[in-house]
């Protein structure tokens, strides 16, 4: 076994994309099929798996969850599908996964983060703590 077997490559972050999109990109998309791609990919970056892992994508986010469509524009993936934030906001709209601000200039993914508070009042002083 040559050392050449044992090797590792690491790739940043920003370079991790969406195998599909990869795939169809390996061809020139037009119309509809770059639509999907782009809404595809989006979708990817906005998905719950990818936010855990992208601390860049989510140190742009607002309070809102937003992020600038020119953000998005930037990305590695993205720039080999489109640079055009207009063609990004015309491919999302048909999404479930993300959803575009008034303005469409910025975009969010579509679940809903929850918290839940548990409020205890008049509990009696000899009741056990259980952890």
């Amino acid at each position: 076994m040559s050392s050449e077997d044992n090797t590792t490559t690491i790739v940043p972050q920003e370079e991790q994309v969406n195998t599909t999109a990869t795939q169809e990109n390996t061809k020139k998309l037009e119309g509809e099929e770059l639509l999907e791609a782009i809404r595809k990919q989006v979708e990817y970056y906005f998905s719950r798996q990818n936010l855990n892992n992208d601390p860049f994508l989510v140190s742009h986010m607002n309070k809102d969850m937003f992020v600038p469509v020119e953000i998005i524009a930037g990305f590695k993936m993205m720039k080999t599908l489109t640079e055009d934030p207009a063609l990004i906001v015309e491919a999302i709209k048909s999404s479930t996964h993300v959803t575009l601000d008034e303005t469409s200039s910025k975009i969010k993914p579509n679940f809903t983060v929850s918290r839940n508070t548990v409020i205890l009042r008049d509990i009696p002083s000899s009741t056990p703590e259980e952890v």
